[in-house]
């Protein structure tokens, strides 16, 4: 759970305001749990739910006598009425108790919607310290934001925009304990670009192994599992804020910083590839590239490899004449020519070296144009490299 998300309800509940949280499907789960937590070290220790499901809709206020038995007042040697101000007014209902309303229907609209005037009523005659917290957890599939009146004493927070990749990468090696064995950094920025902003989607993602082979399979699976199939694909910049709401209310879209990004197995449902490989492609710029770098420099540092004083590069038409500004492909060619000397390698391990810089050359050159390597590629790649490492340390 997004730490900065919680911290937002906490604080405004703190400033006095009720706060309606609109909750999305792709809300990680344990919401509740992570809020208690972060409720404890805002000094709020204790927390009340109400389940408004149990309310009779066509009663005569049915919010406040959920409130009233939930607080057991009927209980009290003396007589509560169950109307707002007599509610709030009791110490039972203390105003370091967080109230939590859960499952809001769309009959329940209206009663609640008084409920809030009057209890706002109530409690803008005291000072903001003194007022009762409240939370009420609202499913945007049912409400929009606009179906509550954006009054001083209501705050309305989205769970919107607040996935980050540093939150999914603490999540895989955290709170799903994956172990070193599959966790490279190339599958584990893999699943948080193919899950972007879907944490729960990270956890089906991590059962997989060989994920690069399957992971379309898996996307589709887990959209149609969903029935995203049912749902237009509508280009991002083309929605409306109606068209966007629905899609976001149902896990299918999110925005970051302004832009709408759609789930990935909704993409892959509908055969948009172009923007399925760009995210699994932009894996590799980030996790391979960075790894073929070190392993060149490594190489041209080594002292058991000796490079001519200059090299004419006939592709560019260029003289290197620093050894440090040669690319893993002008060291594959000079090695091919047999003009870079060995020192103290042995012929197993000049056969690893050089199939390790096929392998990088290979995979920069597809990175390049923009294709996806392939995961037996990828794979063996990542072992050689850790073989090599012997190689320069002996």
């Amino acid at each position: 759970m997004c730490s900065g998300f919680l911290r937002n309800i906490c604080d405004e509940i703190w400033s006095g305001k009720i706060v309606l949280a609109f909750l999305p499907y792709h809300t990680p789960r344990g919401f509740i749990s992570e809020l208690k937590t972060t409720l404890a070290i805002s000094d709020i220790k204790t927390m009340t739910r109400i389940n408004l499901d149990l309310c009779v809709a066509n009663e005569s206020y049915p919010i406040e006598k959920i409130i009233y038995s939930s607080f057991h007042l009927n209980e009290l040697e003396r007589f509560v009425p169950a109307r707002v101000v007599d509610i709030f007014s009791c110490n039972e209902v203390g105003m370091s108790t967080l109230i939590v309303f859960e499952n809001l229907t769309q009959p329940l609209l209206i009663p609640f919607k008084v409920f809030l005037d009057e209890y706002t009523r109530f409690a803008n005659k005291k000072a903001s310290i003194h007022h009762h917290k409240i939370l009420v957890l609202v499913d945007p599939n049912k409400f929009r934001s606009s179906d509550f009146a954006g009054e001083a004493g209501i705050s309305k927070i989205l769970y919107q925009g607040v996935f980050d990749k540093l939150d999914q990468l603490l999540a895989l090696r955290y709170l799903l304990k994956l172990d070193a064995g599959n966790a490279t950094p190339f599958n584990e920025n893999l699943i948080a670009s193919l899950s972007q902003f879907d944490y729960s989607f990270s956890e089906t993602l991590c059962e997989h192994e060989n994920l690069l082979d399957y992971c379309r399979d898996i996307c589709f699976s887990y959209a149609k599992s969903k029935e995203w199939d049912k749902v237009k694909y509508i280009p991002a910049h083309q929605l409306t804020d109606t068209e966007f709401w629905s899609r976001w209310a149902m896990g299918i879209a999110e925005k970051k910083n302004g832009e709408v990004l759609y789930h990935t197995g909704f993409l892959v449902l509908h055969n948009r590839n172009l923007e399925v490989n760009n995210r699994i492609w932009q894996v590799g710029i980030e996790i391979i590239l960075p790894m073929i770098e070190t392993i060149r420099l490594k190489i041209v540092s080594s002292p058991k490899l000796t490079f001519p004083p200059s090299s004419f590069i006939k592709k560019t038409g260029e003289t290197i004449e620093d050894k440090f500004n040669l690319e893993i492909g002008e060291i594959l060619h000079l090695w091919q020519k047999h003009e870079i000397r060995f020192n103290g390698i042995s012929g197993l391990e000049k056969e690893r070296l050089y199939t390790l810089l096929n392998l990088a050359k290979k995979i920069r050159d597809e990175l390049a144009h923009i294709k996806i390597p392939h995961i037996s590629d990828i794979t063996h790649f990542y072992n050689e490299c850790i073989k090599i490492d012997n190689i320069f340390k002996s």
